[in-house]
């Protein structure tokens, strides 16, 4: 398993930087990418200095609905590709990428791939859900802007592997 951040506010040489944040996961078997940053064109620049194209991810897990971490999406989008964002998002946006992508709403804590898991919505005012990994030295927790606070999520995330 690799970890690479793809869109960030900061960015290592060579790569363009955004408002947002997304971090792609490569597995041996597919490629799973944790939210897409704000602007799609800097995603598909990354992706693409990467050597991924969006025919390459597989799954997309969106943490929150806000745009900085969503609003790449559109960028990447296939009816094939599975997306897992949680179930606070509005009706409307729901419905609009239902008819575009495989879409799964998630409530609580479900297993994405082995050893993969959203920790489902955490947070009582604003919803997000986190993405665990579950690797040979131990969990990793990849988390969008952590709005219902860091021990909540972790709280979460230490029931798992």
């Amino acid at each position: 398993m690799k970890l690479k951040i793809v869109y960030d506010n900061e960015a290592r040489p060579g790569f363009e930087r955004g408002w947002g944040f997304s971090c792609l996961v490569e597995l041996e078997e597919e490629m799973i990418l944790f939210d897409t940053g704000w602007d799609g064109n800097v995603l598909l620049s990354n992706l693409k200095k990467f050597g991924v194209g969006p025919e390459d991810i597989g799954v997309v897990v969106i943490s929150h609905a806000h745009w900085d971490h969503l609003g790449g999406l559109p960028h990447i989008m296939r009816r094939d590709m599975e997306v897992y964002v949680p179930r606070s998002f509005s009706k409307h946006l729901k419905e609009e990428l239902a008819s575009k992508v495989d879409l799964h709403e998630v409530t609580g804590p479900q297993e994405i791939r082995k050893e993969i898991w959203s920790t489902g919505e955490v947070g009582e005012e604003f919803k997000e859900q986190s993405l665990i990994l579950g690797t040979r030295r131990g969990l990793v927790v990849l988390v969008g802007c952590s709005h219902p606070g860091v021990k909540n999520i972790l709280s979460v995330a230490s029931k798992f592997g």
